[in-house]
């Protein structure tokens, strides 16, 4: 009997941390609900983006088929981590709303803002931070926010900044690969070959994984033109599509050049993406 007893209290307070759980997730899909965003944009609906500051020119994020690039003042694929951010605002959670007639604008940053940001056709102007708690202010039409900082310096970054770092199209392989001092090609086979003789698969291997894997330190614009003296490198994919780089400069760093692009890439990525070496990947 005393067992029954034991079990029946068991069982209640079983249900009772059930009953807790459930009323736990309600009440947190409630809150989730009732969140106050900035915008009720949809992210995914966003089609072009503008980064807009005053003495620079504008630039401007485009939708493609095959993923964001940045359409102006160049043209180059698009860092998805930046236009993620950049999207993000439209569901931007805020921590207080204000009446921007009620404010003095220029002591929050915002007359003038320092960038305006457009998602489509909504501008939100980007202010300064609350020197209290580091928080964001934003103005959309006559309201202004404060939001959780996470935009990436979009006040004086150039469009280098907005340029995927990657050297290839992201998923895509070497099938061939030829500088100066190089030459090698994947046949129909599968198998690899340098100038006409076979090579060890695996030295291929490792020079296709570090050409897939290079990120640059850093992207520049390049005033100039490409140098006539500039090392040529030809990557053929294996989507089709070949892309030639410039090389300007080996030492101390890897630097190439393409499209009006300058790529910084890390000490040592001279031997890992321009020779057979042995050596890892990076």
């Amino acid at each position: 009997m005393r067992a029954l007893h034991k079990r029946t209290w068991l069982n209640l307070a079983l249900l009772g941390v059930a009953g807790a759980l459930v009323l736990g997730i309600v009440l947190t899909r409630q809150a989730q609900r009732d969140t106050p965003f900035i915008t009720a944009l949809d992210p995914d609906s966003i089609q072009e983006i503008t980064v807009s500051r005053v003495g620079q020119a504008d630039i401007l994020l485009r939708r493609g088929e095959a993923g964001w690039v940045v359409s102006g003042p160049i043209s180059a694929p698009a860092d998805p981590a930046r236009v993620r951010v950049l999207q993000g605002l439209a569901m931007k959670p805020h921590y207080g709303a204000y009446p921007a007639q009620d404010l003095d604008l220029a002591q929050y940053g915002l007359d003038p803002p320092l960038s305006t940001i457009w998602l489509g056709d909504l501008a939100i102007a980007v202010g300064g931070l609350n020197p209290v708690n580091r928080r964001r202010y934003l103005m959309i039409a006559d309201t202004v926010y404060l939001v959780t900082d996470t935009l990436h310096d979009p006040f004086t970054a150039d469009v280098g900044s907005y340029v995927d770092h990657h050297l290839l199209p992201r998923g895509a392989h070497l099938v061939g690969l030829q500088t100066t001092d190089l030459r090698i090609r994947r046949t129909a086979q599968g198998h690899w070959q340098a100038d006409g003789g076979q090579i060890d698969a695996q030295r291929a291997q490792r020079l296709d994984e570090a050409w897939r894997r290079a990120l640059a330190l850093q992207v520049q614009v390049m005033e100039e033109a490409l140098p006539a003296d500039a090392d040529p490198v030809t990557l053929e994919l294996d989507t089709g599509h070949a892309l030639r780089y410039g090389v300007l400069s080996r030492s101390p760093q890897l630097v190439l050049a393409r499209e009006g692009l300058r790529y910084l890439l890390p000490p040592g990525a001279d031997a890992q993406l321009l020779s057979l070496a042995d050596n890892p990947a990076p």
